[in-house]
């Protein structure tokens, strides 16, 4: 009997190894990370422990910066963090802001721990306006850290983060009484 010449053992390889590359690549976008912004919120009772949180996961995890705008009882703020290293504590080094090649300063609050840096309200608001208009963002945090910040989508994330209901402590003047509010 005359084996078939498809099913030699050459051919098995050549298929198997053709396969295996056709499932590298059909596999690969599922282990990509994703660059987009991502909006997480936490509905509670009491209103109060509401929260909402908008971020622009890392694309570099060795020198890229994560943007995050936190809601809460707090407000709204904005922080950097990073992931492999600390940001050196270099002292009068103020993270960058560019906004459409407008290079724009800032001083920041280090947080515990050294990955993590709070924005000033006056860059908040610069980064919310420019991301809103759909303008180029880059970041550049003492040590080489930076990121472009991609607008797309974020005038709409931002406007769902806006609408989440915290009460703020700055609209209620806790040193009043109740009968004082009414």
């Amino acid at each position: 009997m005359r084996k078939n010449p498809l099913f030699s053992r050459e051919n098995k390889l050549i298929f198997l190894e053709k396969s295996v590359i056709a499932l590298l690549f059909f596999f690969l976008p599922c282990c990509s990370p994703k660059t987009g912004w991502v909006y997480q919120e936490v509905k509670t009772k009491p209103i109060t422990s509401n929260s909402a949180n908008l971020r622009i996961p890392v694309a570099n995890p060795f020198n890229g910066l994560e943007l995050q705008f936190l809601k809460g009882t707090f407000g709204t703020r904005a922080y950097l963090s990073v992931q492999a290293r600390e940001i050196p504590p270099q002292a009068n080094d103020p993270v960058a802001i560019i906004v459409d090649e407008q290079p724009y300063s800032f001083a920041t609050t280090r947080m515990e721990g050294d990955q993590r840096l709070l924005l000033p309200e006056d860059a908040t608001q610069l980064l919310i306006s420019a991301l809103s208009k759909n303008q180029r963002v880059t970041i550049a945090a003492p040590g080489g850290f930076y990121s472009e910040i991609p607008p797309k989508m974020f005038g709409k994330l931002y406007r769902k983060l806006s609408k989440v209901r915290v009460c703020e402590t700055d609209q209620v003047d806790l040193n009043e009484t109740a009968d004082e509010r009414r």
